[in-house]
């Protein structure tokens, strides 16, 4: 996957997340720093994480992954973000 992927797919999860309906170059003048840490960390489960596999054991190693996803928002995002909007109906 290219930078350019990372960085639009991020943009999106982002957007989805804050249910925002700015555009991406909005959102990434905005939320940079909640960008590049949502790219390293999927760069870095993409380059770990066998699609479809928990777990696997080699000899005397095994390694488990959790079951989160490449573009999930975690706190450590969420953090660098605005409180999601809400929705009130009267």
């Amino acid at each position: 996957m290219t930078e350019a992927e990372y960085m639009e797919m991020a943009t999106m999860a982002i957007k989805r997340y804050l249910n925002s309906s700015a555009d991406s170059t909005t959102i990434e003048g905005l939320y940079g720093l909640a960008i590049k840490r949502l790219v390293d960390k999927a760069k870095a489960l993409d380059s770990v994480k066998t699609t479809g596999v928990t777990s696997y054991s080699e000899g005397n190693q095994s390694m488990s992954f959790n079951d989160l996803e490449a573009f999930a928002i975690t706190s450590d995002i969420a953090i660098l973000l605005p409180n999601k909007k809400s929705f009130y109906a009267w």
